[in-house]
């Protein structure tokens, strides 16, 4: 089968057939029917089930096309999906006429703005506000939302060269004990950690890379697990300035 593409937004197409870059992709399923099995140019979705959306994944893509697949109702739909020539976007797949394999695919930008903040940039979604400050030992933002349930501070430490796995560790203060996975958040690496204190949920990360050391922590009072996933878009958007 083949997928019926539908694109809503073409503004800024690129047209290269030998280019690659890597884009943030999520998938909105908008349709009735679960999508299984689910896949953009060899990056898997996994599951996507009906009226859900799947988290943004990094997918390395090849000019103006990516090859998708997926399972709906146990069988393969494949085809090809446009590249915006975005950093970020989402594709809002419904079901138009799966009896001839027929999906209806709109691409939809995403609407976060990348906002400068001193030796980074960091995408906040719409109605997230920021406040920045200089101690004179590096460059302190708080990242919050009006009615939200927590607050994400971020400390920038730019012209430092990349530390070692083995210094990163030792500087999270965490137990030896425990097991920290090395990982890559944007453009950076590093660790990531959280835990609960004295009734507040805290979920930190320390992060460097070839211009700045970057210590980020979100906090939450309430315990709330809500922004999760809104707070990970937004540290996995971060990119140092050059």
């Amino acid at each position: 089968m083949r997928v019926a593409i539908v694109c809503t937004v073409l503004i800024g197409c690129i047209v290269c057939s030998g280019c690659t870059s890597t884009t943030e992709i999520r998938i909105e399923n908008v349709s009735k029917r679960d999508f299984t099995e689910v896949s953009i140019a060899g990056q898997s979705y996994g599951h996507i089930a009906a009226g859900t959306a799947s988290d943004y994944k990094p997918v390395r893509l090849l000019g103006t096309y990516a090859a998708m697949k997926m399972k709906v109702d146990g069988k393969y739909v494949t085809g090809q999906t446009l590249n915006l020539g975005s950093s970020k976007f989402t594709y809002r797949i419904g079901v138009k006429d799966f009896d001839k394999g027929h999906l209806d695919i709109k691409v939809v930008r995403d609407r976060n703005t990348s906002t400068q903040l001193g030796s980074f940039e960091i995408s906040m979604p719409s109605g997230w506000r920021h406040s920045s400050s200089d101690s004179g030992q590096g460059e302190t933002t708080r990242v919050f939302r009006s009615g939200g349930k927590g607050t994400l501070r971020l400390r920038s430490l730019p012209g430092l060269p990349m530390v070692s796995k083995e210094i990163l560790r030792n500087l999270t203060n965490v137990d030896s004990s425990i097991l920290l996975d090395w990982q890559s958040w944007g453009d950076l690496s590093g660790y990531h950690y959280e835990h609960i204190e004295s009734g507040t949920l805290y979920r930190q990360w320390w992060l460097t890379n070839q211009q700045m050391l970057l210590f980020i922590v979100y906090s939450s009072e309430s315990q709330d697990y809500s922004e999760v996933e809104v707070t990970n878009r937004m540290v996995n958007s971060v990119r140092a300035i050059h």
